[in-house]
């Protein structure tokens, strides 16, 4: 449990720093792709 909120915060903050120098837009798409892929991953197993 404790490595898994560490890892969210680790998320968080890598966020954060994508999005000062990135648009949100390109952070929409980039996002939405990586969670297609790792849903297709899933349905393969």
């Amino acid at each position: 449990r404790e490595r898994e909120r560490q890892r969210r915060q680790e998320i968080d903050a890598l966020y954060m720093s994508l999005r000062t120098l990135l648009s949100l837009e390109f952070i929409k798409v980039i996002c939405g792709t990586v969670h297609r892929g790792r849903d297709r991953r899933r349905e393969k197993k």
